[in-house]
């Protein structure tokens, strides 16, 4: 380890992170982190922001396919948009978007 980025983290307000164990439907152990934000309040309502899960099957870990990856960051940036503008979705950019991958 390093310490690069001391200067920065001394100035950063860095929330709590604690570990969770759970277990999945068919009672598999499965592995989470917490990570709060910082100056947490836990009497205070946070918003909510839903997970999205994109998968393609011709593909490992990595999204190379060009149309695949056009496909992944509409989603993504779609999912910014709405999240962090409070805005609808576009399906129209996400429609053309998955047309590529066919």
């Amino acid at each position: 380890m390093t310490h690069v980025n001391d200067g920065l983290f001394a100035q950063t307000a860095m929330g709590e992170v604690s570990e969770r164990w759970t277990s999945s439907a068919d009672g598999r152990k499965l592995h989470a982190w917490v990570v709060k934000p910082p100056a947490f309040d836990p009497g205070k309502k946070y918003p909510e922001v839903p997970s999205k899960l994109l998968t393609f099957p011709d593909e490992g870990h990595w999204v190379l396919k060009p149309g695949n990856s056009r496909l992944w960051h509409a989603v993504v940036m779609d999912w910014l948009h709405i999240w962090l503008n409070g805005a609808e979705a576009d399906p129209k950019a996400l429609e053309t978007a998955y047309s590529v991958t066919k």
